[in-house]
């Protein structure tokens, strides 16, 4: 994975800074609510520089575990390139000596959650999604949002596009998760509920749109395409 990041970093002409307890004010908020298995959603902005960007997420309330996809857009193709997976936020406050985060919150200020509780060794939580871009180049970028089980598939080839879709990497597979109709988590502490989240952006940005891709239109295609055929059979045999 980190190999994959650097390949993307270098591509694109921007680096990931490392972050130190910052607390940002974001220029653009996108809000969104995760409700489903293998739902995926996705949020536009545009950098209208080179230059410095940040991107992390608040999941709000217990319950997600979430993952983000950055994407580019490919003026030439019209496709969206893959820049890098954005995965859990440092943890800077995190003390070896005592082995737990001393503070509660991830380097871009937002509270852990996710089973968290101060001062402990044992519930470490889980940080939400988040990193800093230096020199990230001018451009119209893409923020697909769905659990930390959903990669893209771009990531796990190490380059590749949005539209190649994303897979389940630890559950089960793909038509299982369609026929058995399962639901979106199967974190510990999943609240029973949608999980509410939002998405910051700060940097020299414009807002270009929210866009929330119906749940599950990637990482069901396959899984469709045999229960369409499974449909198409039984009304041979009739």
């Amino acid at each position: 994975m980190k190999k994959q990041t650097l390949m993307a970093a270098a591509l694109l002409g921007f680096s990931m800074a490392p972050v130190h307890a910052v607390s940002l004010t974001p220029d653009l908020t996108f809000d969104g609510s995760y409700s489903e298995d293998l739902q995926i959603l996705s949020y536009e902005f545009e950098t209208l520089s080179t230059n410095n960007v940040s991107i992390w997420m608040d999941t709000l309330q217990d319950g997600l575990d979430a993952r983000g996809a950055l994407f580019v857009k490919n003026d030439a193709t019209g496709a969206w390139d893959w820049v890098v997976e954005v995965l859990d936020a440092d943890q800077s406050d995190y003390s070896a000596a005592l082995n737990y985060n001393t503070s509660g919150f991830n380097d871009f200020g937002v509270k852990m959650k996710n089973g968290y509780e101060q001062n402990s060794v044992t519930k470490l939580g889980e940080s939400d999604p988040g990193a800093n871009f230096s020199g990230l180049s001018a451009g119209h970028y893409l923020f697909a949002v769905t659990h930390q089980d959903h990669q893209s598939n771009a990531s796990k080839n190490g380059g590749g596009t949005l539209s190649q879709g994303f897979f389940d990497g630890t559950q089960h597979p793909i038509f299982a998760i369609a026929i058995s109709n399962d639901t979106w988590t199967t974190d510990d502490f999943y609240t029973g509920s949608a999980s509410p989240f939002q998405v910051f952006v700060t940097g020299d940005v414009a807002n270009v749109s929210a866009v929330p891709v119906p749940a599950a239109v990637w990482l069901f295609s396959s899984a469709l395409t045999g229960l369409g055929l499974a449909q198409r059979r039984k009304k041979r045999l009739v």
